[in-house]
């Protein structure tokens, strides 16, 4: 099984690697392979991990708007479509969640008659971010005076 993981804001693929190695050594290498790429914008360290890990820091996108969201989800079918072969998985934390979170979201509303580059995702400390969501599609209302 392959999987692409990808990132969380202020980190890299190198790091990712690193905070998954313990549970990715229980797995066989030969059943198992992961790709840690780095999201395609430089950026400043994540909260406390200069003091763990040297840069350089990678962010998928450097404004929360939907342009930039679009973006992150161009590089991301890109570098897809750049494989030699397919990925059966996508291994993600945090932005990385949101990235494929709001990758799939819109991909399904936009071409359901199409399947997603990727058969399962696992999701680590992520979700959508709120500004990717339509008014009409927002999963709760903040009531009046509440």
């Amino acid at each position: 099984m392959r999987f692409l993981c990808l990132h969380g804001m202020g980190t890299s693929g190198a790091i990712f690697s690193a905070q998954t190695s313990a549970f990715r050594s229980k797995l066989d290498p030969q059943k198992y392979t992961f790709d840690f790429v780095d999201a395609p914008h430089e950026s400043g360290p994540a909260w406390g991990i200069e003091a763990f890990f040297p840069p350089p820091n990678y962010t998928f996108w450097q404004s929360i708007d939907p342009g930039n969201i679009a973006e992150a989800h161009q590089w991301l079918f890109s570098h897809i479509d750049q494989q030699r072969e397919p990925y059966d998985a996508v291994l993600c934390f945090s932005q990385g969640c949101a990235v494929v979170s709001s990758l799939i979201l819109h991909h399904n509303n936009e071409h359901p008659e199409q399947p997603l580059p990727f058969k399962a995702a696992v999701f680590i400390c992520g979700g959508v971010p709120l500004r990717f969501f339509p008014a009409w599609a927002c999963p709760f209302r903040l009531l009046p005076g509440k």
